[in-house]
């Protein structure tokens, strides 16, 4: 629990800071500072999924990471997608 509490500090310290000191840059939320752990800690070590990773939205990242348990085929299946197609892919995602 003391890790966790202190771990939501730091991001929160290192969220302002960036944007203190990059104002004109966007993105560096807490939450998204969170999600891009999140993505690392997912695909870091993964050489099969990596180059699939660069090739479609954050979005559609989020949506497999947060929601499914097999990233390889969504990754493939989102490949090339539209952003209008992201609702396909969550409509895939919902219906497994």
């Amino acid at each position: 629990m003391f890790n966790r509490k202190l771990g939501d500090i730091v991001v929160e310290n290192l969220s302002s800071y960036l944007q203190d000191k990059e104002p004109d840059i966007k993105g560096f939320s807490a939450q998204n500072l969170w999600r891009m752990r999140q993505f690392y800690e997912t695909y870091y070590n993964n050489e099969k999924l990596s180059p699939l990773v660069r090739e479609i939205s954050w979005t559609n990242n989020m949506l497999i990471i947060s929601q499914t348990k097999s990233n390889n085929f969504y990754l493939t299946f989102s490949k090339g997608q539209t952003a209008s197609d992201e609702f396909k892919l969550l409509g895939r995602i919902i219906k497994k």
